[in-house]
Order: structure tokens, then sequence, then C-alpha cells
């Protein structure tokens, strides 16, 4: 509860300003009043009752002179008290016209006249009735000094007047008061014509100045009861609101909320009693900036200190604060009104210059919150992006993703208005500058964007190996049955083929690349790998069909000479002319040789040979000295087939001879047995079979196989028969006759006449 009569001497009698003011409107209950609070302030000469009449109007306790001891000073400086009826601090001021106080006097007067009219709304002037029309008895020098204070201090645009309470003391009765208001109000008038005023002030009366009233009181020991009426009614008229008279007007509205009071007031006093200029408006609002700041400072304490501590340890996880845009905001909100609440009856601009700082430092402290959860906004929605991503690419290293530029698309689209509306909820509401988050969302954009071309690379690589490996497989077989072919229009029909399989790689590059990547440029490099892989591929191809050419011409070779029309093996008969078929097969085959010796896909080489001139390194596959070799090199593979083909030919000369001496032997030695055979239609029917496989043994030339088999069985069979003395001499005759006559025939058939000498030209034997 306030200790509403307690009394705090706030300018010592030294001129020292005290320290315990804050804590005196504390205790008076009116610290945190704001502006619901009134100044009132009494100047009089001393010993005039002053304090008395204080004590009457507002139930305070200052002390009040001992009429016992006589007349002294009692109040030095200034003394201040509450009224415990109404918020209302009563300055009680030292008495002018002193003797204690000596030559200071004046000056002391003059100063706390000052600080008075700086902060009462209502100044009461203390004066005795007997001294009205007396120049210096009536105290109005006192109020000529107020006049031109208020001159100064207020200036000519001054909204708020100040009231002038003439309180006469000691009215006897015998003049009327209205008669002796008016000779004072005529005494004010002159004093207010007489002062200097500044130029712009001109002619204007009092009353644009000041308010002003006139009271008297009668006696106080002699007329007690009238005495203590007339106080009564005062004090109705500055405590009831209700009152017709009531003297606390609408224009005097104080300013200086009760929290800064004690402030304003050491300040004011401060530069007066140090004789400076006092600008009124200026000390307004040095006070509302350093109670703005005061203010702000414990704002900011209360939120760093709590709230914001709270988020702050909460961001150095690694989770997202859920909901910190709207936490944020209404922390802000919260300061801002508590703040305001505070500040708002200081200076208008001051306050709201100290309200937009706090706020700004409030964001600033944000702030840092904000940046930490844009990033880790951001970390999440481009790890989600990746997921995303990875789960449309396929595993296998051949295949592609269907629709890869439009499925990104998409993805991209869905996580920047994630990323966006994720970071709207976290910005803070209700600030200027507004937060922004560009720089992140840029960022975030690089990231995605890096993302997806490295995705998209991998693509077009992709791809790119999937091309490359079904060329590899396709072309292959194509490029060399032209090469086998091995036609004079060989390279024509490279060419042919090569501009075919570009055409056809081009297109199917295209019609991929454009449900991968946008932009066609940023795949004209691996355009170019393509093309220059097909180049490259047929380029290989061909060295490396080149590299076994010698196989390829023999094939060739054996192809024609071994082999009839019909692909089986040829028979050489006795008219065909071997050497000339050789000759004509092995130019044939060796032709092959000079096609693929010089890369020539480019129509522009379709005439070049070794002996050309500048011929360019890059198209020869086979160097002239190659080619050579090779060719003597199949000639000579050649040549053994050759060989043979001359042996089969003279084997089936020297068969032929064979027949007219089996004809004869038959004749002559198995007449009776023939005989007995043509009489004979079993023995017939066995003998046209056993002739049939014979004929086939001998054109299907596997009687070669069966012959040791027979003459195995013929020696064994001579053997027994030699054992038969009938048969003896005639097997012995048989033998010799063949020994004679048909083993020199077939010898070079046999086995064992593998090494025997033929017929064939000297310079093709073995």
């Amino acid at each position: 509860m306030a200790d509403d009569h307690t009394l705090l001497q706030i300018i010592h009698a030294d001129g020292s300003f005290t320290d315990n003011l804050d804590d005196g409107l504390k205790r008076w209950d009116i610290y945190d009043k704001g502006n619901d609070y009134k100044v009132i302030a009494v100047l009089g000469v001393q010993s005039s009752g002053k304090s008395t009449m204080l004590n009457y109007l507002f139930d305070t306790k200052f002390a009040v002179m001992n009429s016992e001891v006589g007349q002294q000073q009692t109040t030095l400086g200034i003394w201040v008290g509450r009224s415990p009826e109404n918020n209302i601090l009563v300055f009680d001021v030292e008495g002018t016209d002193s003797e204690e106080r000596g030559d200071d006097a004046v000056s002391f007067e003059r100063k706390t006249s000052l600080f008075s009219l700086a902060l009462a709304e209502i100044l009461v002037l203390n004066i005795w009735s007997k001294d009205i029309g007396r120049k210096s008895g009536s105290n109005l020098e006192l109020l000529k000094n107020v006049m031109e204070l208020n001159l100064s201090l207020f200036g000519v645009k001054n909204n708020k007047k100040t009231l002038l309470l003439f309180c006469l003391r000691d009215y006897d009765g015998k003049t009327p008061r209205d008669k002796l208001f008016e000779r004072l109000n005529d005494s004010v008038t002159k004093i207010w014509e007489s002062i200097s005023k500044p130029e712009e002030v001109g002619e204007q009366p009092l009353t644009d100045f000041f308010e002003v009233e006139y009271t008297a009181f009668s006696h106080k020991i002699y007329q007690t009861e009238a005495f203590e009426s007339e106080m009564l009614e005062l004090r109705h008229r500055l405590s009831d609101v209700n009152h017709e008279k009531y003297l606390w007007r609408p224009t005097m509205s104080n300013d200086v909320p009760a929290d800064g009071f004690a402030t304003f007031a050491r300040r004011i006093w401060e530069v007066i009693n140090t004789n400076r200029d006092l600008d009124l408006p200026t000390e307004k609002i040095m006070l509302a900036t350093f109670r703005c700041d005061e203010i702000l400072r414990e704002t900011l304490a209360s939120i760093y200190e709590g709230p914001y501590n709270e988020l702050l340890e909460l961001s150095r996880g690694p989770e997202i604060i859920a909901d910190f845009g709207e936490k944020a905001t209404a922390i802000h909100s919260a300061a801002i009104q508590n703040y305001e609440k505070l500040a708002i009856r200081y200076h208008k601009e001051t306050s709201e210059a100290k309200a937009a700082e706090l706020s700004n430092k409030i964001s600033t402290g944000f702030s840092i919150i904000f940046n930490d959860q844009i990033g880790k906004i951001a970390h999440q929605q481009v790890d989600a992006f990746d997921n995303a991503l990875q789960a449309l690419i396929p595993k296998a290293e051949e295949k592609l993703c269907p629709n890869f530029l439009a499925e990104v698309t998409t993805l991209k689209e869905k996580v920047l208005h994630d990323f966006n509306t994720k970071a709207e909820e976290n910005l803070l509401a209700g600030i200027e500058p507004a937060w922004r988050f560009d720089g992140e969302l840029r960022t975030f954009v690089q990231n995605v964007d890096n993302r997806l071309r490295i995705e998209r690379d991998a693509q077009l690589r992709k791809l790119v190996f999937i091309i490359k490996n079904r060329l590899k497989v396709e072309l292959k077989d194509q490029l060399a049955e032209i090469l086998e072919a091995g036609k004079p229009s060989l390279w024509k029909d490279v060419r042919a083929l090569k501009e075919k399989v570009s055409t056809k790689v081009d297109r199917q590059f295209r019609e991929a690349t454009v449900q991968i990547v946008e932009d066609q440029s940023f795949v004209k490099d691996r355009h170019e790998e393509i093309l220059a892989f097909v180049d490259s591929l047929f380029f290989e191809s061909t060295k490396e069909f080149a590299a076994n050419i010698h196989e390829t011409a023999m094939v060739r070779f054996e192809k024609r000479f071994k082999y009839d029309n019909k692909g089986l093996p040829k028979r050489w008969g006795r008219t065909d002319i071997i050497p000339d078929k050789y000759q004509a097969d092995l130019e044939f085959a060796s032709s092959i040789i000079q096609l693929v010796s010089i890369y020539r896909v480019d129509e522009r080489f379709d005439d070049v040979t070794h002996e050309t001139e500048d011929l360019p390194a890059e198209i020869i596959i086979i160097s002239k000295r190659d080619v050579a070799k090779i060719k003597e090199r199949l000639t000579s593979s050649a040549d053994a087939l050759f060989k043979q083909a001359l042996i089969e030919q003279e084997r089936e000369t020297n068969i032929a001879s064979l027949y007219p001496f089996i004809a004869i032997f038959m004749l002559v030695f198995a007449w009776d047995e023939l005989w007995y055979l043509f009489t004979s239609p079993f023995l017939m029917f066995f003998t046209v079979i056993i002739a049939s496989i014979s004929f086939a043994l001998y054109y299907t030339k596997a009687y070669v196989v069966l012959l040791p088999i027979v003459f195995t069985v013929r020696d064994s069979l001579v053997e027994k028969a030699k054992q038969s003395s009938g048969l003896s001499a005639a097997i012995e005759k048989v033998t010799a006759l063949y020994e004679q006559h048909l083993a020199p025939k077939i010898a070079p058939y046999l086995p064992q006449a593998a090494g025997a000498r033929s017929s064939v030209p000297k310079d093709k034997q073995d």
C-alpha cells in the first residue's frame, strides 16, 4: 500500500538534487501511473503560510512555522509530497525574500521558480492581501520573473498553458473580493505589458499564455471557521472533477510519464542550476530518448533471457523448429506491445523511432535463427530432391529414365514450391524491412540445378553408352559382310552403310535427348562424340578386318578353288586346266588385300594407291610393303592346294587306266565263277549290290580308307589258302601276276605309298 504522507526533499538547500525521487514515486504508487498524475507547486514569500495551505488542500505533512519561535525559514530547497486522495505531486518551494539565503536569494528564487514552472501545471502564488497595490511588498516581482521565464521556456507556440492561481492571504473582508481581484488583475496585466517580450509575441494578451484564477482566504487564527471553509472549497476545486469550477483544465495534460519524471526533473534542475538556457522541448526529447532506451533494453533483456534463448537452443539441434515464424512473430508482437505500453507516453517521434529500433534489434536477433532455419530447410529439400531423383533413375546401365526432362522439371517445381512455402512460414511478420531469403533461394536453386546437371550428364553418358553398344553389335555384321564380299564397289557400299548408320544414330540421339534436356545446345558435344564414334568404329572395324586379311583372302581362294558352284568339293578331271584356274582364283583372292589396304570411306580417296604422292598416313591401313608380304604369304599357302589338285587329277587318270587290266584279269582267271554268277540269280543280285557299294566308295573316294582293311583280309586268306596243297600253286601264280601288273598302279593311293613320287611338274612337287 502506498505511503501517502511521506515527504521527500528533491532539491536540497545547497542546490543538489536527490537520488531518491524514483524510489519516492514508487513508494507513493505514482511510478506506474503513466501520464495519469498532476503536479502543483506553490511560490511565495517566506513565512506566508504556503506549507500550511498545502497541508489543508492536499492532506500533506509539510513542516510549518512555529509561531512561538518567530518568523524564520521553515522550508529549505524544494520538498515534494503526494496527495492521498489523488495522483497529485505537491511541490513546497522555499520561500522568497529570506534573510537566511542572503545575497544568493534572487538567483535561487529564479532557479526554483523556473524549475516549478517547467514541471507544474498549476503554479500557486501566495500573496498577502494587504500588499495588493504595493509595488514591492506584494511580491509581484516574483510574478514578473515567472512571466519572463515562461516566454523563454515555452516560447510563442505553446499549447500547454500554466494556471496561475493567486491566493490572497488574511483577507479582512473590507474590500469586496471582486474589487480586490480586479485591482490584482490590473497589476498583473501591467506587469505583463511591462516585461520584455519577443517580437513574435507582439500585443498578445496574458491569457494566450496563462490561465489565471484568483481566490482569497480569511485569517487562519482570527477567522478560523471561514478560513477552513474557504480552504475546503479550493480543495474540492482541485480534487473533484465534477466541480463546476474544477481547476485542472484539459490543456494541462502532463506529457512526462511518471516513470520518467525523476530523470526529467533531474535533467531540468541540472540545466537550471548551471545557468544554462533551458530548452524544455529538447529536454523532453532527451528524456524520451533516455527512457525509451531504458524500456528498449529492458524489453530486449526479457526476450533474450526467455523465449529467444529457448528458440536459440532449439536451433542448435539438427531439427527444424516447428512453427518458428509464428513463435517469433508472437514474441516480437508481445515485445512491441510491452514497449509501447510504457513508451507511448513519451515524445511521439522519439518513442516511434525507438520502437522501430527495438523491432529491428529483435528482427536481427531472430534473423540468426531464421538463417539457420532456411539452411536446414534447403538441406532438407535438396535431400528430398536427391531421393526422389534417384527413385526415377533405372539402376540398369542399359536403361534410360523415361521422360527424364518432364519428370525432373515437375520434381524441381515441387521442391521449389515446398522450399518457398516452408521458408515463408518461418518469416517474422510485421517488420520493416521485411525478411527476405532471395540469396538462400538462389543458392538452393543452384544446388538443385547442379544435381540436375549431374544427373542429366549421367543420362547423356548412358545414352551414348547404349548407342555405342548397339552400334558395335549391329554394325559389326553389316560391315563385315561388305568387307568379306570384297566387291570392287566395297568402299561405295561402306559409304552407303556409314551414311545410313549416321542418319539412324542422329535420329535416335535427337529423339532421346529431347526427353533429357530442353536446350539442345547442351548436347552438341555428345552428338559430336556419337558421330565421331561412328567414324572411329568404321575405321577400327576395317583395321580389325585387315589384321586378318591373309586368312580372309585364303578363305576366298579356297572357296573358289576347292569347291564347285554348288559348294561341293571339286573333282579334278583329266580335262581340267588347273594352272589357269589357280591363277584366276589367286588374283581374285588377293584383290581384297589391295582394296582394304587404304581406308577409302571418303570418296576423295577412291582412286588413290600406295604410289599416290602425299598419301595421308591416317588412311593407310596396310602399308605397301605389308601388302606385298601378305600376297607372297597367300601365294605360298595357295600353292599347297594347287599341288594337291594336281595329285588328285593324276590319281583319277591312273585309276581310269586300270579298268582294262581288271576286265582281262576277271575273264582269264574267273570265267567259271563268272559263268556260275550269271546263271545264279541270288549271286547275281548279291554281285549287283556289291558293285553298287563299290561304285559309291569309288565315287566318294572312301575306298582309300578301306583298302588297308581289304589287304589285311587278303593276306589272312592267302595264308590260310597256302596251307591247302590244292590251291597253293594257283595262289602263288595269281600273286605274281598282281605284283607284276596291278600293284604298281594302285601303290600311289595306299598309305605306304604316300612318299612315292608322282608325275606332277617338278616345280610343284614337295
